[in-house]
C-alpha cells in the first residue's frame, strides 16, 4: 500500500496578494521568487519606516506648536 501521491506545487515568482504589508520579508523557498527581493525588500521596508518616522515627528512639532498657541490664548483671556 502506498500513500497518495505528492501534491504538485507551483514555483513562486512573485510576492503573494497581502504579503507586500508585512513587516517581514516573504518567506520564498530556496531558489524561488523574484530575483534580488530581499534587497529591494529591505531598502523598501527602511525607505517606509523613515517616512513613517518623519510623520510622527511632524504631527507631534504641530501637536505641540498648537497647545503652545492654545495655552498662550488663553493665558491672555485671562488678562
Amino acid at each position: 500500500m502506498t500513500g497518495p501521491p505528492p501534491l504538485k506545487r507551483r514555483k513562486l515568482t512573485s510576492v503573494p496578494a497581502g504579503a507586500v504589508d508585512w513587516d517581514v520579508p516573504y518567506p520564498f523557498p530556496e531558489g524561488e521568487g523574484p530575483e534580488s527581493y530581499h534587497a529591494t525588500w529591505e531598502q523598501d521596508r527602511a525607505r517606509q519606516l523613515i517616512v513613517q518616522l518623519l510623520e510622527l515627528i511632524k504631527d507631534a512639532v504641530h501637536g505641540a506648536a498648537a497647545r503652545k498657541h492654545a495655552r498662550k490664548t488663553k493665558m491672555e483671556m485671562r488678562k
